[in-house]
């Protein structure tokens, strides 16, 4: 399990979860307090700021095929 596990985890269920619906961006990702507290806490001890992890999650979980970016829709699902 990565130490990053709960963290993908928060991130893929607010993607899942499009409310408000429209454009999932990483804004609203980063605005759930779930995610954000995840993300502070990865990153504590260290200057990197929170809604780095997040970016450098939500890249992973691109490359690992499990969600896509469109400009139209924002971040979703691979179904």
């Amino acid at each position: 399990m990565s130490k990053y596990q709960s963290l993908d985890d928060a991130i893929l269920a607010r993607v899942k979860n499009r409310w408000p619906l429209g454009t999932m961006t990483h804004a609203l990702i980063m605005a759930t307090s779930q995610v954000r507290d995840l993300a502070e806490a990865a990153v504590a001890g260290t200057s990197r700021p929170a809604f780095r992890a997040v970016d450098a999650r939500l890249q992973a979980l691109r490359k690992k095929g499990l969600i896509e970016y469109s400009t139209a829709l924002g971040w979703r699902l691979t179904a």
